[in-house]
């Protein structure tokens, strides 16, 4: 038996190396190459889309209300293991010694920005380090500073409280364009809207609360909370800036790996049916000679086995080398380093191999 074993494994070999099974292996080691390279690459990109999506949100999730959250809730998001930061977002009038302004104030915590960067400048120089917002400052956007003629150190009023002025709100996530809303942005910190009074039963608010973590923490976060009137869950599928670009990417990743799987799955077609031709005189010779069905199967059972498993081992160490050349076009475009490919982001079956994810999108986007 076991030399009969024996005979089978080398006799496959022999086949694989010097018959006409070769070409099926190079084919499919083709195949598992082109797969995997643009499939790995693709997951890489879409997930550079999603991070630059939740930058421009602040955060992986946004609970976006009119009523503030009460406390007892927001304890209950960090229980579920996310971490959270709060805004209060509202228009009012700014009072200089000068003049005065109508402005759209954002209200953050010490925490915020969850995702993105916030940059403030002092005297023309970014400041370095982690940037937060802390009480009593207050931070005006570039064309605040003319409108109201002021300069960092002087007073600007808020309602009841008069803050001192920081510095240059320079740049910030969630930034939205509104064409209706000519309203120049300022930022101070959320302890100080108490003192300024200007926010009251009847006052235009709009709170957002920021959610970040990891995808269990984040649906435990959300089933927690039941959405009343006008309130909504925001992330970078449904964020109106993102949600469009990401699936139009994600649509077009799909279309460039289904193309490869299809004329991958075209070209082993045409190979195993000029291999399966070429072989069938030998298999009648073999029953001639009074091998049995059952010894023939074993045979082409060992053949099989050793074309995958050569071929896989292959294809995947030559698509590891192709999409890491395919890179190297996109150093310029892309983040540095690249995030590691995941698991499935959007698709219901979740932890499915990448071309089966794209796949999935491709037929149901």
């Amino acid at each position: 038996m076991a030399s009969n074993n024996g005979l089978l494994n080398r006799w496959a070999w022999r086949e694989l190396l010097h018959g006409q099974i070769w070409p099926v292996a190079v084919a499919l080691a083709l195949i598992i190459t082109c797969v995997f390279a643009l499939s790995a690459l693709a997951d890489r990109i879409e997930n550079v889309l999603t991070q630059q999506g939740r930058n421009l949100i602040a955060a992986d999730t946004v609970l976006s209300t009119r009523q503030p959250v009460n406390t007892e809730q927001i304890e209950t998001f960090k229980q579920a293991g996310t971490t959270v930061s709060a805004q209060t977002r509202f228009g009012t009038m700014a009072f200089s010694e000068q003049n005065m302004q109508l402005v759209s104030v954002k209200a953050v915590d010490s925490l915020y920005p969850l995702r993105g960067d916030l940059v403030l400048e002092q005297n023309g120089q970014a400041l370095t380090g982690d940037q937060r917002i802390q009480p009593g400052e207050l931070w005006l956007s570039e064309r605040v500073f003319s409108l109201l003629d002021v300069k960092p150190g002087d007073k600007v009023s808020i309602g009841n409280l008069d803050l001192s002025v920081s510095g240059t709100l320079a740049a910030e996530p969630e930034l939205s364009f509104n064409p209706f809303s000519q309203m120049p942005a300022v930022m101070m910190h959320r302890d100080d809207v108490p003192a300024a009074g200007v926010v009251r039963e009847g006052s235009r608010v709009r709170y957002r609360y920021f959610l970040t973590g990891d995808e269990p923490s984040l649906s435990a976060a959300r089933d927690s909370y039941t959405l009343q009137d006008g309130e909504r869950w925001v992330d970078e599928n449904t964020s109106d800036r993102t949600g469009d670009m990401l699936d139009r990417s994600r649509q077009y990743l799909s279309l460039t790996v289904v193309l490869v799987i299809v004329m991958a799955a075209a070209t082993l077609t045409l190979t195993c049916q000029h291999y399966a031709k070429s072989r069938a005189d030998l298999v009648a010779m073999l029953k001639s000679l009074g091998a049995s069905q059952q010894w023939v199967r074993r045979w082409l059972a060992r053949q099989l086995t050793l074309l995958f498993v050569l071929a896989t081992v292959v294809g995947l160490g030559a698509g590891y080398l192709l999409e890491v050349l395919l890179r190297l076009p996109l150093t310029d475009v892309l983040p540095s380093p690249l995030p590691v490919t995941a698991g499935c982001h959007g698709c219901s079956r979740q932890g499915l191999p990448c071309w089966w994810r794209y796949l999935h999108w491709a037929c149901h986007c």
